[in-house]
């Protein structure tokens, strides 16, 4: 957490989550695993596991947190996968359901892309895309 960056009531928090300064979450959002949170992000959805997302008025998710993940020692097929698998979920031709089943259909299956359909498919807020 850099500075005065806040957290709201009720807020679930993933390992290895980085928030950037003064950035807020609003209550009862999900940040996912691996997660980076721009400076002055503004948050109020769930924030997708291994993503880099920022923005005030209009939070998106940019991509993957690729350095987070070569740091922790992502091997490079999994990080392929990864990027395949938010190159679908990024998709504006797919609505989030449509997404959601491809990712679904995707195989193999590796851990980290089975947090990724399970964190998406708990989502009670929306996920920012």
């Amino acid at each position: 957490f850099a500075n005065c960056a806040t957290l709201a009531g009720h807020v679930e928090v993933g390992d290895h989550v980085v928030f950037g300064g003064l950035a807020a979450c609003h209550q009862h959002c999900r940040v996912g695993m691996g997660a980076m949170v721009g400076g002055m992000g503004r948050i109020t959805k769930d924030v997708p596991p291994y993503s880099t997302t920022a923005g005030t008025d209009d939070v998106k998710v940019y991509g993957l947190n690729k350095l987070g993940l070569r740091r922790r020692g992502l091997d490079k097929p999994g990080l392929l996968a990864l990027e395949n698998a938010y190159r679908i979920y990024q998709d504006k031709q797919l609505n989030f359901g449509q997404a959601l089943a491809k990712l679904v259909e995707i195989q193999p299956k590796s851990a980290e892309m089975e947090l990724l359909v399970a964190f998406l498919k708990a989502s009670q807020r929306g996920v920012y895309r």
